[in-house]
């Protein structure tokens, strides 16, 4: 007897390392809540992804495989969304690790709030080593959500750690293949027209962070799809066209990256993983002079607050790239004069 699941967990891959993969499925086996299907579309890999996909495919018969000829992301993700049996759908990426409690977490929020059409969490933010940066702090209520989302800033639902419903996603039209590098904030805009979002205040995903990420190599694309993504939204509620400043479209060179995940994890207080990165970027760019600026103004503050003034540095909660009262105030600012949407 076929039992239909709850939850279709949806996940596209592409030339991903073993390395990567392996503990992100693995993360998903074992979660606590049992009631789910694990729709993995291989979208044309090259290597040798989808022999090792077939090989964990073989040994649980909740996971289902798909193959696609390089479609791209939004268009490998409809095609999951299109074979999925379950009410709630859970997205994952194939270098991430969910906590073994996830699932039970965003069914539970789900189920207890049946206006809410996606939830999301914190997330700890990793390195390619998988050791600790950070801390990424989510605003819980929707308002705030929502109005970070119309300002362009996509990270305030962590997308490979979103539930939503079904019904909710379809009624939306699915993914955009138009967007093919920011369809999710296409799509969160709007969940945001259909229902109300939130963030449960707990980490729940391990937010892997590398260079080959699409949010690394495609920025200048990314950048310019968000911003017509959000002039659509606003025109769609009846919301005044700002100018929105974009997020910068320059590629950093790889040492900048290091410099940004060694300050990332010195304020998480995870300096061991601060240090690693910090020696990384001064490796790679010892002649820049922000090299010696980051080594001045974090390192030695560091050592000389925990040695001579016995003070420990404290780590501010974060929101993307606010913290949440800043982002709320800047929020306010921004949008106070703004006249209330069309009905």
């Amino acid at each position: 007897m076929h039992n239909k699941p709850l939850v279709s967990v949806i996940m596209p891959v592409r030339n991903v390392a073993e390395r990567f993969l392996t503990p992100a499925i693995e993360s998903i086996l074992e979660q606590t809540f049992p009631h789910f299907e694990f729709l993995i579309v291989n979208d044309g890999s090259t290597d040798d992804t989808f022999q090792r996909l077939r090989r964990f495919a073989d040994a649980d018969e909740r996971i289902k495989l798909f193959h696609t000829s390089g479609v791209g992301i939004p268009a490998a993700l409809n095609l999951a969304i299109k074979h999925a049996e379950g009410d709630f759908l859970a997205r994952m990426d194939g270098d991430d690790i969910s906590t073994p409690d996830r699932f039970a977490e965003q069914v539970a929020y789900l189920q207890a709030h049946p206006e809410c059409v996606a939830v999301g969490a914190d997330v700890l933010m990793i390195d390619p080593e998988g050791a600790p940066l950070t801390r990424l702090w989510t605003h819980p209520r929707h308002e705030h959500i929502e109005k970070a989302f119309l300002f362009g800033m996509g990270g305030a639902i962590v997308h490979p750690l979103v539930m939503m419903r079904r019904d909710a996603v379809m009624a939306a039209g699915m993914y955009d293949t138009r967007f093919k590098y920011a369809e999710d904030l296409d799509l969160f805009l709007k969940l945001c027209e259909i229902g109300r979002v939130a963030n449960i205040p707990k980490v729940l995903l391990h937010y892997r962070q590398q260079l080959q990420s699409v949010c690394h190599n495609r920025l200048p694309e990314q950048a310019a799809l968000g911003h017509k993504i959000v002039m659509e939204a606003r025109a769609r509620q009846g919301l005044p066209m700002l100018d929105i400043m974009l997020p910068t479209t320059r590629m950093m060179p790889p040492g900048l990256y290091h410099f940004r995940w060694a300050k990332m994890a010195f304020f998480g207080k995870h300096y061991r993983t601060a240090r690693k990165h910090f020696f990384r970027a001064l490796l790679r760019m010892p002649l820049e002079l922000i090299s010696w600026v980051f080594f001045i103004s974090y390192y030695v503050r560091r050592r000389f607050r925990s040695k001579v003034m016995k003070r420990p540095v404290t780590p501010r909660p974060r929101f993307g790239a606010y913290a949440p009262r800043d982002l709320e105030a800047a929020l306010h600012d921004a949008t106070a004069a703004e006249p209330r949407r069309a009905a």
